[in-house]
């Protein structure tokens, strides 16, 4: 009997046929056979066969089966594509019609399992198309909504299918040189480098966002198609249901489809020619400021203007992570501007690691400095090079503290490309405690401050004969350095040098004279063996320059960078700077005490002085200044009477509040013995206001509760200070 032309055509199949072969090299770069499963539809009429009940007028399976099994253990192929073109051949040699070949690897490295479907000759049928399938990826990752399905890892299972574009030969009949066949390998890494480290709520997020990704890598070059034209991804949840295999959402997206506005999102331009990128710092070798700060200068001198740095989070101190038997690490993250591709940035990055004095020790070991490239635009990135891999975003982004912290600090509302969360989302479901604290970051030959949970002490030392409180204390170097010492001994963390008076009324010296003094101090200091913080308390460019030669490592400036040359002087140190809020001179400032005629003070002093001290960074960070490097002083007792110090104390807090532009900013308090205390106490001499300025420290350490702004307290009384604080934090603890 005729097979009718509406029917579809007689076919022998043969499904799932198990054989070794070599395809390609393996992972270890091996090319050695491994299993795969063939299966084939061949179209030929059997009528004649089946009247006759004999083999001679069909295709028989067995021979058919024997001749191709013989040709794929031949050699060793190039890629899945170019077994299967081959396979057709064979069968076509048989008197095949139109012949469908399915070859696949049933084991891969990365679980799962891969195959690519061809067909070829004759009328195609409805649904037959070429294709590519990567099946059940299985791949353990935070998924639910419920509160108990985010207290572990679950399994889901990932399905990816794209269309297989015409296959193109490769140059070389040697299996090891690199296939052209479609980069399943590429794609089946990535599913777990993406899903892994991620944290959805629901099934629908991680399969559209999976897809985003995967649609957004980069293709290897040695494949000869530009890009996928269409990637069907499923997810499957095992378990969703009580009494289903699987609850799946599968979704098609193209590369239009997903198509994103690249750097605008990162707050980039959108010149074609010009990127934005996010790195990760970190260095515990060393000395790991030092390092992490010469690292991000050379951005700007080595690369020869591609790139530019264009902001820097704090900095932080954290415990080494995966290998704990190492030092702590100092991180942060900076922005930067470039006009480099994401691998001539890698190779960028590598110089300046090399340049900086890294050298390879062992995977998450300790390194004198590491740049990551976090992101690139919005853009995702996988690429293997001579420098090594590089995936982007970063696939373990989600669980790290020591690079979100930084990253909340430049990009909190940033949405990540891959992951449907912002920076700050992610930051906050980490698990408490934070394991990493803020420092300030000074160089050798001190080391870095922690700026909590303690109050850090900043006592003064002035080398003038006419400061309000301790004019004239040290007339020799002998007395400065046993001074300097025994404030060491009583607790002070940071030594304050000035060599000019701005108490209200002072007269002015010369700069030549200021700087005769605060040199001769420090270098006095220096050389007795003094390695604590040395910061000089100037205004002048000239003076902190100098300061600096001579071995201070901080600026406290009282003016906030407002003359000539000293946002620039401070910007070439990158050392730590106070910027302080003041107005006039000390002969002036006493009449300067009214904020109701500013135009920025409409909701009193606190605000007055904040939008100022913004102000100041503003222009700071326009200057140079890293932003780990300041710290904020809202000016106790400078262009303000006792009721507005009494204000400010009152809400610090206020300062650096949500939405204030100067979030996460320390900030330092002088009140020690200022005229405002002695109006409160009624004592008129300043050096017996000890008890009053305490309350001042003490008003610092509880102002703010949980969230203190207050990290540093500039004072007189060092060993009365220390002792306040131990107190506060034994009742804070609850024992001794």
């Amino acid at each position: 009997m005729s097979s009718s032309s509406s029917l579809s055509p007689d076919k022998i199949i043969i499904t799932d046929l198990s054989l070794p072969v070599t395809i390609s090299l393996d992972h270890w770069s091996r090319s050695l056979p491994s299993p795969h499963s063939l299966s084939l539809s061949i179209t030929h009429p059997i009528e004649t066969s089946a009247s006759t009940d004999t083999l001679p007028d069909t295709i028989n399976y067995s021979t058919a089966t024997k001749a191709v099994t013989a040709h794929v253990q031949s050699k060793a192929w190039a890629s899945l594509e170019e077994a299967a073109e081959s396979v057709v051949g064979v069968l076509k040699g048989l008197g095949a019609g139109r012949v469908g070949v399915k070859i696949g690897a049933t084991k891969v490295l990365a679980g799962g399992w891969v195959e690519v479907q061809i067909w070829r000759g004759g009328k195609a049928e409805e649904g037959e198309r070429d294709s590519i399938r990567i099946r059940e990826i299985p791949v353990r990752c935070v998924i639910g909504i419920n509160p108990q399905e985010r207290l572990e890892k679950q399994m889901v299972v990932v399905d990816l299918e794209a269309p297989l574009p015409p296959f193109v030969p490769s140059s070389s009949d040697d299996s090891t040189s690199t296939s052209t066949g479609f980069p399943h390998k590429l794609l089946s890494d990535a599913v777990h480098d993406f899903v892994t480290p991620s944290s959805y709520q629901t099934i629908e997020s991680i399969t559209s966002n999976l897809a985003t990704h995967l649609l957004s890598l980069s293709l290897p070059k040695t494949y000869p198609h530009s890009s996928i034209s269409s990637l069907t991804v499923r997810v499957s949840k095992p378990y969703a249901l009580t009494f289903a295999r699987y609850a799946s959402v599968e979704i098609t997206r193209s590369p239009s489809s997903v198509a994103s506005s690249s750097s605008l999102a990162l707050g980039g331009s959108a010149s074609s020619n010009e990127h934005v990128a996010i790195l990760a710092l970190g260095s515990n070798i060393g000395d790991s400021v030092a390092n992490v700060t010469k690292a991000v200068e050379m951005i700007n001198t080595e690369s020869e203007g591609t790139s530019r740095l264009i902001g820097t989070s704090f900095l932080y101190q954290s415990e080494p992570m995966y290998v704990e038997d190492q030092a702590k690490f100092v991180n942060g993250a900076c922005k930067i501007t470039t006009t480099l591709s994401p691998l001539l940035l890698l190779r960028l990055l590598k110089k300046i690691e090399a340049a900086v004095g890294r050298t390879k020790t062992f995977t998450n070991g300790p390194r004198v400095v590491d740049l990551d490239l976090i992101f690139y635009d919005d853009e995702s990135v996988r690429l293997d090079s001579e420098e090594g891999g590089l995936i982007v975003p970063h696939p373990r982004l989600a669980e790290r503290e020591f690079v979100l912290r930084p990253l909340a600090d430049i990009i909190p509302t940033y949405q990540h490309p891959s992951l449907p969360s912002s920076i700050s989302t992610l930051l906050s479901l980490l698990p408490p405690p934070s394991s990493l604290i803020p420092i300030l970051p000074f160089h050798q030959p001190s080391t870095p401050l922690p700026t909590t949970p303690s109050l850090l002490i900043m006592s003064i030392l002035n080398l003038t004969p006419d400061s309000f409180s301790d004019g004239g204390s040290f007339p020799t170097t002998h007395s400065l350095v046993q001074a300097a010492q025994n404030m060491i001994n009583e607790g002070a963390n940071i030594l304050d040098v000035g060599g000019l008076s701005t108490r209200p009324g002072a007269d002015e010296v010369s700069e030549e004279e200021e700087t005769r003094r605060v040199v001769e101090g420090i270098r006095a200091l220096r050389e007795a063996g003094i390695a604590v913080p040395i910061s000089v308390d100037t205004y002048r460019a000239g003076v902190a320059r100098e300061a600096l030669k001579a071995g201070a490592n901080c600026v406290n400036d009282v003016r906030a960078g407002l003359e000539a040359g000293m946002l620039e002087a401070m910007a070439q140190a990158s050392v730590p700077v106070v910027l302080m809020h003041s107005r006039g001179t000390p002969k002036t400032m006493g009449s300067l005490t009214d904020y109701s005629s500013s135009s920025d003070a409409s909701t009193g002093i606190v605000d007055s002085v904040r939008l100022s001290l913004l102000s100041s960074v503003q222009a700071a960070i326009s200057a140079g200044v890293k932003k780990w490097n300041i710290v904020l002083d809202p000016g106790l007792g400078f262009a303000k009477t006792s009721s507005q110090n009494l204000e400010l104390l009152a809400h610090l807090d206020e300062l650096t509040k949500d939405g204030s532009g100067l979030e996460g900013y320390p900030v330092l308090v002088g009140g020690s013995r200022k005229r405002f205390v002695g109006e409160i106490t009624g004592v008129e001499m300043p050096r017996e206001r000890v008890a009053g300025s305490l309350g001042v420290v003490a008003a610092c350490y509880v102002g703010g509760g949980e969230r203190r702004v207050t990290k540093v307290v500039r004072v007189h009384d060092t060993k009365e200070t220390r002792e306040l604080i131990g107190v506060l934090e034994a009742v804070g603890r609850g024992r001794v």
